[in-house]
């Protein structure tokens, strides 16, 4: 791609563009760090939500194209609470397939959900009874999901990441930096001590000097 890099005519000055992620325009950032990690912050909650939406979409769509029966593969939003050195309450979306366990005791029926990898997910589709005409669709949307599924993914890790050195920081960073303001305060407070013992010590010259020559 080719840049235009002709001068303007009449020896006028050229007219530069603002840099669409940090704000600059002749050199001069409009934004300051704290303004970029904000909104930068804002965008990713954006991205997660609107990732969000299209997975349950998928989800909804993988439920009416299949009759429920086993071997229906759906979406499961499950909470994880690690990820790494952080702890957090985060939903974490699994490609599930359902099976039916009965109990031999009392003959109750209770559904299962198998998680399935994702990678493969939708060459796991099933091709019996009510669920073949379907299949071809199924397996597009279940496509679909797992690449929002894995997108989310590298969302959450460059945002953990982040999170991680901030944190790292905060409990490593803050009390070094609390100490050298401590030890800078105290040695403008025994410097200023010592500039005014040493004003004391020139008036009381003075006022002798004085007095003696009275």
């Amino acid at each position: 791609m080719l840049l235009n890099t002709i001068a303007p005519q009449g020896g006028g000055e050229s007219q530069s563009r603002p840099h669409p992620n940090t704000g600059r325009r002749g050199g001069v950032a409009k934004e300051s760090l704290s303004d970029i990690v904000k909104r930068e912050g804002r965008a990713i909650a954006h991205c997660i939500r609107v990732i969000d939406r299209g997975l349950r979409r998928c989800n909804a769509t993988l439920e009416a194209l299949q009759p429920k029966q086993p071997g229906r593969i759906t979406l499961l939003a499950t909470t994880a609470k690690g990820r790494g050195k952080l702890t957090l309450n985060e939903t974490r979306w699994r490609v599930v397939r359902w099976r039916i366990r009965r109990s031999y005791s009392d003959g109750s029926v209770q559904w299962q959900a198998e998680m399935l990898p994702l990678r493969g997910a939708a060459r796991r589709t099933s091709s019996k009874f009510g669920f073949h005409d379907t299949e071809p669709q199924v397996r597009e949307v279940l496509k679909a999901a797992v690449a929002l599924i894995e997108w989310r993914g590298r969302v959450l890790r460059t945002a953990g990441g982040f999170v991680a050195g901030v944190e790292s920081h905060n409990t490593f960073g803050v009390p070094q930096a609390m100490k050298n303001i401590e030890r800078a305060v105290a040695a403008g407070d025994r410097g200023n001590l010592k500039r005014t013992q040493i004003r004391d010590a020139g008036r009381q010259l003075v006022e002798s000097g004085e007095a003696n020559c009275t």
